[in-house]
Protein backbone atom coordinates (compact mmCIF):
# COMPACT_ATOMS: atom_id res chain seq x y z
CA UNK A 1 0.00 0.00 0.00
CA UNK A 2 1.09 3.51 -0.76
CA UNK A 3 1.24 6.09 2.10
CA UNK A 4 1.34 9.13 -0.16
CA UNK A 5 -1.67 11.48 -0.09
CA UNK A 6 -3.99 11.27 -3.07
CA UNK A 7 -3.48 14.08 -5.56
CA UNK A 8 -5.92 14.98 -8.26
CA UNK A 9 -4.20 15.99 -11.47
CA UNK A 10 -5.16 16.93 -14.98
CA UNK A 11 -8.75 17.58 -16.00
CA UNK A 12 -10.09 16.19 -12.71
CA UNK A 13 -8.34 18.99 -10.79
CA UNK A 14 -9.91 21.63 -13.03
CA UNK A 15 -13.36 20.11 -12.55
CA UNK A 16 -12.97 20.09 -8.75
CA UNK A 17 -11.82 23.73 -8.63
CA UNK A 18 -14.59 24.74 -11.03
CA UNK A 19 -17.19 23.09 -8.79
CA UNK A 20 -15.76 24.85 -5.72
CA UNK A 21 -15.84 28.20 -7.54
CA UNK A 22 -19.39 27.58 -8.76
CA UNK A 23 -20.63 26.75 -5.25
CA UNK A 24 -18.84 29.79 -3.79
CA UNK A 25 -20.26 32.07 -6.48
CA UNK A 26 -23.79 30.78 -5.99
CA UNK A 27 -23.49 31.21 -2.24
CA UNK A 28 -22.43 34.83 -2.65
CA UNK A 29 -25.03 35.56 -5.33
CA UNK A 30 -27.92 34.21 -3.27
CA UNK A 31 -26.87 35.59 0.10
CA UNK A 32 -25.20 38.88 -0.82
CA UNK A 33 -26.22 40.88 -3.89
CA UNK A 34 -24.77 44.43 -4.00
CA UNK A 35 -26.48 45.32 -7.28
CA UNK A 36 -30.10 46.52 -7.21
CA UNK A 37 -31.35 44.04 -9.80
CA UNK A 38 -34.75 43.55 -8.20
CA UNK A 39 -37.81 45.78 -8.71
CA UNK A 40 -36.52 48.03 -5.91
CA UNK A 41 -35.19 50.34 -8.60
CA UNK A 42 -37.23 53.42 -9.41
CA UNK A 43 -37.54 55.44 -12.59
CA UNK A 44 -36.79 59.13 -12.03
CA UNK A 45 -37.42 61.93 -14.50
CA UNK A 46 -34.33 63.65 -15.83
CA UNK A 47 -33.70 66.98 -14.09
CA UNK A 48 -33.93 69.00 -17.29
CA UNK A 49 -37.45 67.60 -17.88
CA UNK A 50 -38.87 69.02 -14.61
CA UNK A 51 -40.21 72.52 -14.35
CA UNK A 52 -38.95 74.77 -11.55
CA UNK A 53 -42.49 75.77 -10.58
CA UNK A 54 -45.65 73.62 -10.58
CA UNK A 55 -47.57 73.72 -13.86
CA UNK A 56 -44.66 75.56 -15.49
CA UNK A 57 -42.77 74.80 -18.66
CA UNK A 58 -39.71 72.64 -18.29
CA UNK A 59 -36.45 73.60 -19.94
CA UNK A 60 -35.97 71.28 -22.87
CA UNK A 61 -32.76 70.46 -24.67
CA UNK A 62 -34.29 71.80 -27.87
CA UNK A 63 -34.76 75.18 -26.19
CA UNK A 64 -31.13 75.28 -25.09
CA UNK A 65 -30.06 74.29 -28.60
CA UNK A 66 -32.14 77.08 -30.15
CA UNK A 67 -30.72 79.69 -27.79
CA UNK A 68 -27.14 78.58 -28.42
CA UNK A 69 -27.67 78.80 -32.18
CA UNK A 70 -29.68 82.05 -31.89
CA UNK A 71 -32.82 80.59 -33.44
CA UNK A 72 -35.18 82.19 -30.92
CA UNK A 73 -37.79 84.74 -31.91
CA UNK A 74 -37.11 88.40 -31.28
CA UNK A 75 -39.63 91.17 -30.84
CA UNK A 76 -39.82 94.00 -33.30
CA UNK A 77 -39.01 97.63 -32.50
CA UNK A 78 -42.71 98.45 -31.92
CA UNK A 79 -42.86 95.98 -29.03
CA UNK A 80 -39.78 97.46 -27.35
CA UNK A 81 -41.12 101.01 -27.81
CA UNK A 82 -44.44 100.12 -26.24
CA UNK A 83 -42.68 98.26 -23.42
CA UNK A 84 -40.62 101.36 -22.61
CA UNK A 85 -43.74 103.59 -22.66
CA UNK A 86 -45.55 101.21 -20.27
CA UNK A 87 -42.53 101.01 -17.96
CA UNK A 88 -42.20 104.82 -17.81
CA UNK A 89 -45.92 105.11 -17.02
CA UNK A 90 -45.60 102.59 -14.14
CA UNK A 91 -42.52 104.38 -12.79
CA UNK A 92 -44.28 107.77 -12.98
CA UNK A 93 -47.37 106.39 -11.14
CA UNK A 94 -45.24 104.94 -8.32
CA UNK A 95 -42.88 107.90 -7.97
CA UNK A 96 -43.11 109.77 -4.65
CA UNK A 97 -45.03 113.02 -4.88
CA UNK A 98 -43.07 116.23 -4.20
CA UNK A 99 -44.68 118.40 -1.48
Amino acid sequence: MNNQPTRITGIGRQIVWSAIGLLGGLTLAVGWNPLPLSPRTQMVTAPYRLSKIPCGTALRMAMVHDVLHERYLRHGTAWYTQRNIDARKIIADNAPQAR
